[in-house]
């Protein structure tokens, strides 16, 4: 108890000098248009893919704000369900999941106009589905799948309910998904450190908990959530990615911050100063360091 205590105190002491003189009105750019935008993914020409949930429509915005369409794809958008993650390759493809009107959460590459399947997942009522993508240092794409309603399958081996899965981005709908983590509400977003190209990343995730304990920022271990910062109940976090090599910046929906957290001995992390106080969705490191993210019916930038 007395080690614990401690270890708090250093992490509040951090936590208080980060924080000092950061309560600045946060400075944010309009980028783009964007319906609903739930998630977003970074190009290495500065620009970004962003999905709109609903109208199942991929787009690219450049680094000046422009927008060109990419494809539309077929999506149920009952409940939680559309167009939930996006994803880009060291080459710039571009993954997506989504609900299919049957209902049933899909991976698929997005680059061109015509998706290719790469994965049929379990079928979903609307209800905790989670679909957050990011791309392993190994080129493999993680997903992270929500307890569709029933958590007391986020624990059991044999479902798919609340893990964190990789698949392979070449191989077809055929594939077994390999599992990586259990015990998850919903996986908000998921995001390495300091990005996924480097050898030495580290996976982290936010769970929405959905009411059913506190919303938590935490390493995802093979049984569930490790070294777990606790958001409070109700955050409702809806977006995770990387800022620089030692923070994150989460978006919680409910207070509508987008905020940084700074890592602590790659165990924990601690809030830090608002980024912006409008953001509504899918958020994602540009770049040239910006975090870009959704309002809902916009996306912005945070200034440089």
């Amino acid at each position: 108890m007395r080690r614990r205590t401690r270890t708090t105190a250093a992490l509040l002491a951090v936590a208080t000098a980060w924080l000092s003189g950061c309560g600045s009105t946060p400075r944010t750019e309009a980028l783009a248009r964007g319906q609903g935008v739930t998630a977003i993914a970074a190009l290495h020409d500065g620009g970004l893919r962003a999905a709109e949930r609903t109208t199942g429509t991929i787009f690219s915005v450049d680094a000046h704000g422009g927008r060109r369409d990419v494809t539309t794809i077929a999506v149920s958008s009952v409940g939680d369900g559309g167009v939930l993650g996006l994803a880009t390759d060291p080459q710039d493809r571009t993954f997506a999941s989504w609900t299919r009107p049957d209902g049933r959460l899909v991976v698929g590459e997005v680059t061109g106009q015509v998706p290719r399947l790469i994965w049929e997942g379990p079928q979903t009522n609307g209800t905790a589905i989670g679909g957050r993508l990011t791309v392993t240092p190994q080129h493999r794409l993680l997903v992270g799948i929500g307890d569709l309603g029933d958590h007391a399958k986020a624990s059991d081996p044999g479902a798919l309910n609340g893990k964190l899965i990789t698949l392979d981005p070449d191989r077809g709908p055929d594939q077994q998904p390999n599992v990586i983590s259990a015990g998850w509400h919903v996986p908000a977003g998921v995001a390495y450190t300091p990005n996924e190209e480097s050898t030495n990343a580290v996976l982290w995730a936010v769970d929405d908990a959905r009411g059913d304990g506190p919303d938590r920022l935490a390493r995802p271990g093979a049984a569930g959530p490790t070294g777990a910062t606790e958001l409070g109940a109700g955050r409702a976090p809806g977006g995770l990615t990387a800022y620089g090599d030692q923070e994150l910046a989460v978006c919680e929906r409910a207070s509508h911050e987008l905020r940084r957290f700074l890592i602590q001995d790659v165990t924990q992390a601690v809030p830090g100063r608002v980024l912006a106080t409008d953001c509504d969705g899918g958020v994602a490191q540009l770049s040239d360091g910006r975090i870009a993210y959704s309002t809902g019916g916009a996306l912005r930038v945070t200034a440089r």
